[in-house]
């Protein structure tokens, strides 16, 4: 009981110091002891969390001695003690995905890895025959085979209640290994084998125009363009010199093997992994994700326009979804730069990918973009306004999402001169590189009225925006959802499927059997294939069957008997450079507490 001094019946402050010093501020608890215990042990059943049991079983190596209520734990092994904090600190290892040959007990399986993984020898631009090429992606699978058969002799060594954990793992395994090798075999056919090559190549040019200065690595002043390079030769990228990048273009094993994993959902309609099974693919942030359905994308397109006819094959082909406008935005930008890929080999091989224009549009909310051709209008004459003035900022009156060419890397507004053009029917970008490819007209839309009246090859846009079908007609040209002769899309990716939960998970839930039934014509009953990617997962299986009308999931990479390999990423060994810091307040609102710590970290950048 405090029989002290009365104090004002609210929260200490600075201003109650009699309060104050009857309060115990850092206070812990430590305890040490030789005999301190795990405080779960991975044979603890989970009855009613299957999940929860086989997390347990991949971190049993790692041991939790506490867990804190309203606090932290911290413990020392070696020194046998566990104490409480307000501020705990974790490091936190990277993830790799490539690998070195010390990882492989065979230097053979390194060298076959190496060679598979050359985009180059998947491209048109190399003389390795077809057969050679379905050789090397068998080898490249079979080093993943041997791995699992590593996985299935040391699951020999766990207890029996571990093996009938580690039992379900070990299906899903072998399921991705054996779906691996039918995949494979869809590329003896000679149609599927040529768009695979059609894919690879788009994929291998923009990764040099992404990273070589003369194109899209450094926005550049139109008088700062190189006039030596010949942006509209196909030739160029034939011969190309590969030492002007910073490294050998190569895809990461995951991204090649997602790529095969997905070809006969792409090409054989009625199969199981197109119309009952959603990919998603789990990787961490910074691993290639995007990269990995970038591939399939081109693939999904270069397809369709091999195997139809100028009608059927007009319109969208791929949806891709995002949660975030800022993430769009920053991903549409990696997007357009495949789609210009594609629209340059488009234009050298007209006769299999057709003469209408391989696009990409823009369909985030009119916050973002030009919801009319008029809005779009006014935007050009205030960026034209700017260009007259004497010390205008034009650059600062750019609502389109785009700054510079996804080609040639010339900025949209130079040097007093922009790309935009607009009237009262039209809206159209056009880079300001007297010598680049898209001088007339980039590939690239913005404003919804325009995608309306010539949907895009690839459509991108966040979720929010599907909710407009129910009142906006003109928006089922974007399905071909009326026009018999057209297909309608073959691909849906969603990018950051977590985030697709709770209020916002039910809302776009409902309108998901809206859009695959829009995707999906009467007389056909051929669905979409659905792709989802994810840096983190839980409840994956309940959350799909929710969102997607009962579909199964297909988690890819699956995970290995431990947390730390899954063979296509692994856990680094050298030493952590991420550090996660927990800070538990008290007596503060998350919101009051977010707006101090932030402060504070942007004073030590300062300070620093």
């Amino acid at each position: 009981m405090n029989l002290g001094k009365k104090q004002p019946s609210k929260r200490f402050t600075i201003k109650t110091p009699e309060l104050n010093s009857k309060c115990l501020f850092q206070a812990g608890i430590k305890v040490k002891s030789p005999k301190i215990l795990p405080y779960k042990s991975n044979q603890e059943l989970n009855p009613f969390d299957l999940e929860a049991e086989e997390l347990n079983f991949l971190y049993r190596e790692v041991q939790s001695f506490g867990i804190g209520h309203n606090c932290s734990v911290n413990w020392n092994r070696k020194e046998n003690w566990v104490e409480t904090t307000f501020l705990p600190e974790f490091n936190v290892k990277d993830t790799k995905n490539d690998f070195i040959e010390s990882d492989f007990e065979d230097p053979n399986d390194f060298k076959i890895l190496n060679e598979s993984l050359d985009i180059k020898n998947l491209t048109l631009f190399v003389s390795i025959g077809k057969d050679e090429t379905i050789k090397r992606m068998f080898q490249f699978v079979d080093v993943y085979g041997k791995w699992i058969e590593n996985q299935k002799r040391d699951n020999e060594k766990n207890t029996e209640k571990e093996k009938a954990v580690s039992k379900e793992i070990i299906n899903r395994l072998d399921y991705n290994y054996y779906r691996l090798k039918s995949n494979i075999e869809c590329l003896k056919n000679d149609d599927v084998f040529r768009a695979f090559q059609l894919a690879n190549t788009a994929m291998l040019i923009q990764i040099i125009i992404s990273n070589d200065k003369d194109f899209t690595k450094e926005e550049k002043e139109k008088s700062e363009v190189n006039k030596t390079i010949p942006y509209d030769n196909l030739k160029y990228f034939q011969e190309y010199d590969y030492s002007r990048l910073p490294f050998a273009p190569k895809y990461r094993p995951f991204q090649l093997a997602f790529l095969l994993l997905s070809i006969k959902g792409i090409t054989e309609p009625e199969s199981e992994e197109r119309k009952d099974v959603v990919d998603l693919i789990w990787f961490p942030t910074g691993g290639g994700k995007t990269e990995a359905y970038l591939a399939v994308t081109a693939f999904t397109i270069v397809w369709r326009r091999m195997m139809n006819d100028e009608t059927a094959s007009k319109g969208v082909s791929v949806i891709m979804r995002y949660t975030l406008r800022l993430l769009t935005a920053q991903q549409f930008e990696r997007a357009s730069k495949l789609i210009a890929s594609l629209e340059f080999l488009r234009r050298n091989f007209k006769e299999e990918l057709k003469s209408e224009t391989i696009s990409i549009g823009l369909w985030v909310g009119n916050q973002l973009t030009p919801g009319k051709v008029e809005d779009a209008l006014k935007a050009v004459e205030e960026i034209e306004r700017e260009c007259t003035k004497k010390n205008g900022r034009p650059d600062l009156k750019n609502t389109f999402q785009i700054s510079s060419c996804p080609w040639c890397g010339t900025k949209l507004i130079s040097e007093n001169d922009y790309g935009f053009e607009a009237n009262s029917k039209n809206f159209y970008i056009k880079c300001l590189n007297s010598k680049c490819t898209f001088h007339s007209e980039i590939p690239i839309q913005v404003v919804d009225e325009m995608l309306f009246k010539n949907p895009p090859t690839l459509l991108f846009a966040t979720v929010d925006k599907f909710a407009q079908l129910a009142w906006k007609g003109e928006s089922h040209n974007l399905f071909n959802s009326l026009d018999d002769d057209k297909l309608p899309p073959d691909l849906i990716i969603q990018d950051e499927l977590h985030l697709l939960s709770g209020p916002l998970g039910s809302i776009v839930g409902i309108f998901e059997s809206v859009v695959e039934q829009l995707c999906t014509k009467n007389n056909s009953k051929i669905a979409p294939k659905i792709i989802a990617s994810t840096a983190t997962t839980r409840n994956t299986k309940q959350q799909i069957a929710k969102l997607y009308g009962g579909r199964k999931v297909n988690i890819f990479p699956p995970s290995g008997l431990t947390y730390s390999d899954s063979f296509f990423a692994k856990e680094s060994k050298v030493a952590s450079k991420r550090k996660y810091i927990g800070f538990m307040p008290v007596g503060k609102t998350a919101i009051d507490t977010q707006l101090q710590l932030i402060a504070h970290l942007l004073e030590a950048r300062i300070e620093n």
